[in-house]
């Protein structure tokens, strides 16, 4: 039998790599987040104001925004229940 190293049982690169792409999913993510947050707290401000056009332009990015964190969640289930054999 042959002595089984630790090097020899683990993939170095695809570790790294799903740690890398884990790291910007996640930052990414909640970003993403943080912004659509950003633009109802200003498209709230902005229509107690009275200002239309910021509280349109608020609600524009916290829509962007809420479609790109639905997008990452639909992207990570795709990927999770891909067959990558």
């Amino acid at each position: 039998m042959s002595a089984l190293t630790v090097a020899s049982l683990v993939d170095a690169d695809g570790l790294i790599e799903s740690s890398v792409a884990a790291l910007i999913a996640g930052a990414g993510v909640t970003i993403a987040f943080a912004l659509a947050v950003y633009g109802l707290s200003r498209f709230a401000d902005a229509r107690q104001g009275g200002a239309s056009l910021a509280g349109g332009a608020a609600i524009g990015l916290a829509i962007v925004a809420l479609a790109a964190c639905a997008a990452a969640v639909v992207a990570g289930i795709v990927i999770m229940v891909s067959d990558r054999t």
